[in-house]
């Protein structure tokens, strides 16, 4: 019996914002099991609290329905009636990609419309199929041209060198060439097919680089006309303006000690003025006086 495959487990914890809850704090604090509505919203944003909820919401096709558009893998938390069911599954594929093949039951895997709509989906779910169509060589010609690490999976056709031309051509990176049979790794042909897609993937490496590179740079120089020139300029202009104020402000000081210099001295010739007055009676008094 085939062990049911769920790529996402490793990442599950990270995304499920209930992950650091037991289940029945779950229940008692978060969410009602029961409860259509509260389930729903609860699958929408992790697919696998449907293992929690009510038997009743795990027959519910809407309950299950959402939970599999979030995690196909949700659907072995549900009743085990979906497995089976074409015509929800067939559903179920307009809203999740093709690794919900591995989940349906044996039944479906060797069912044409099924396997044909979850490749159509994603290529690679061609692992899950039934064994006929791995063995199926215009699919697999259709497959590969589609994405040449599908070869990987299709194990007939290692060793097929049309089959593997394709591949070697349409890959993105070297797994055609590492899935193709020993023979054909040492085929001229399917070697000079190789380098030259490598040639091609280098130089759209360098391109992308290139254009990476320019990009920093051009927002390098706009960060530096944003963060050097125009604060610097504002700046600049402020310490000015602060200058002059200060100027100003020691012009005005300046001008009332002055003021204050100009009366005091004033006084002081006034006092003087009057000193010499009193003198001047002084001197009279005593002349009268004698």
């Amino acid at each position: 019996m085939r062990k049911a495959y769920n790529p996402y487990a490793i990442l599950r914890k990270a995304y499920n914002p209930y992950s650091e809850l037991t289940e029945s704090e779950n229940k008692t604090k978060m969410i009602d099991y029961t409860n259509k509505s509260a389930v729903l919203k609860a699958v929408i944003k992790d697919g696998c609290l449907l293992e929690n909820a009510d038997p009743s919401l795990k027959s519910d096709p809407d309950v299950v329905l959402a939970a599999i558009t979030q995690e196909c893998y949700a659907l072995n938390y549900a009743d085990k009636k979906f497995k089976s069911d074409k015509a929800f599954i067939l559903t179920a594929l307009d809203h999740c990609n093709g690794w919900i093949l591995s989940y349906v039951s044996s039944k479906l895997i060797e069912d044409k419309e099924v396997v044909l709509k979850a490749i159509g989906k994603d290529p690679c779910a061609i692992y899950y199929a039934g064994d006929k169509f791995k063995k199926d060589k215009k699919l697999a010609l259709e497959l590969v041209k589609r994405e040449g690490s599908v070869l990987k999976y299709l194990h007939e056709f290692k060793s097929d060198k049309d089959v593997v031309k394709v591949a070697v051509e349409n890959d993105y990176g070297d797994f055609a060439y590492k899935s193709a049979s020993q023979e054909l790794r040492e085929d001229e042909e399917i070697k000079a097919l190789r380098g030259k897609k490598m040639e091609s993937a280098l130089a759209m490496n360098r391109r992308i680089k290139l254009k990476e590179e320019v990009k920093v740079e051009d927002d390098i120089k706009v960060e530096d006309v944003k963060v050097e020139d125009k604060p610097k300029s504002k700046r600049k202009t402020k310490v000015v303006e602060d200058v002059k104020v200060e100027e100003a402000k020691v012009e005005d000081v300046k001008v009332v000690e002055e003021v204050k210099v100009e009366e005091e001295v004033k006084v002081e010739e006034v006092k003087v003025e009057e000193a010499k007055v009193e003198e001047v009676k002084a001197k009279r008094s005593k002349k009268k006086a004698s």
